[in-house]
């Protein structure tokens, strides 16, 4: 097993459950308040650890409360923590976010201490990404900062992983060398022009524009649909195990945690998408970010059952 390294936030997700979504202006009845972990660093590092990988994560807390319980927690997770720091400036980052009925959310982070993942990067984030193999990247810290790990990640021969939330156009013109990129229907619309088709050729030329920016690999993840692979030399889709999803909030960070677990375990891209699907539909059977992210051996009972 490969070693993978998650650098990105942590926030503390405060979820409000509601029949409907309100439109601008408009107040709708909520559910009593719930305070669960979450940020897209950590939810993809709980979910590559439980799901059987070998993880180290990295990320800024605040040295508040929350900023310890999240420690003592990704520590109960068995996840490594030589690049998580704590500022003592400003506090841990939280998400509000609200649910509907139908599992649909929306989101808004507030980055707290992630803004703090600054260059340059340190000793002990730098020695992190030495001694692992894979990379795996989100947008919810400094974009310098991710630069910074993308370049010297590259110096060091890594493979990086990029999942591209909440998207920053701009960072693509920068045309940093990228391994895989995960990203959904929209975020691809918002760096070609083009993904809003349900057309998987069309799709599948939008993911060809896609990796003219220097990516390697577009993986195209597309809900119930399941999810796109598109290189320079191929495209195809992978379904998804058809469910009745209870909450959305962290599937797409379960699909990428699973995703970077099957390449780690030298799976193809076709086998890490079929695996990453399950996962990720699984934790849409619960709510919460990182308390719906299922374990391995519940991931493949659930592929068993799939196929008889």
């Amino acid at each position: 097993m490969k070693r993978i390294l998650v650098l990105g936030s942590a926030n503390i997700d405060i979820v409000l459950a509601t029949q409907s979504l309100p439109k601008p202006g408009e107040t709708v009845m909520g559910s009593d308040v719930e305070r669960h972990f979450g940020g897209k660093g950590a939810n993809q590092a709980v979910a590559a650890r439980r799901l059987g990988g070998e993880v180290e994560f990295g990320g800024v807390v605040g040295s508040d409360s929350d900023g310890q319980m999240y420690t003592n927690h990704l520590r109960k997770e068995n996840i490594g923590l030589r690049g998580l720091r704590t500022s003592h400036a400003r506090p841990t980052g939280c998400a509000l976010i609200t649910v509907d009925a139908q599992g649909t959310n929306t989101i808004v982070v507030a980055p707290g201490a992630n803004g703090a993942f600054l260059t340059p990067l340190g000793d002990s984030v730098e020695e992190a990404i030495r001694q692992a193999e894979y990379i795996l990247l989100q947008f919810e810290i400094p974009a310098e900062a991710n630069v910074a790990i993308i370049e010297r990640a590259r110096g060091f021969g890594k493979k990086v992983i990029l999942n591209p939330s909440p998207m920053n156009v701009e960072f693509f013109q920068r045309r940093l060398p990228i391994d895989t990129i995960i990203l959904n229907e929209t975020e691809l619309g918002s760096i070609t022009g083009g993904g809003d088709s349900k057309d998987e050729a069309a799709l599948a030329k939008h993911g060809k524009d896609l990796l003219a920016f220097n990516i390697r690999c577009a993986v195209l993840t597309r809900g119930a649909l399941g999810a796109m692979c598109i290189t320079e030399d191929d495209a195809f889709s992978v379904p998804a195990p058809k469910i009745e999803p209870v909450d959305t909030v962290g599937a797409g960070d379960t699909f990428a945690g699973a995703y970077a677990v099957a390449l780690a375990e030298g799976k193809d891209a076709r086998e890490a998408i079929y695996f990453a699907n399950h996962a990720a539909a699984l934790s849409a059977l619960k709510r919460g970010a990182q308390s719906s992210i299922p374990t391995r051996a519940e991931v493949m009972e659930f592929i068993q059952k799939q196929r008889n």
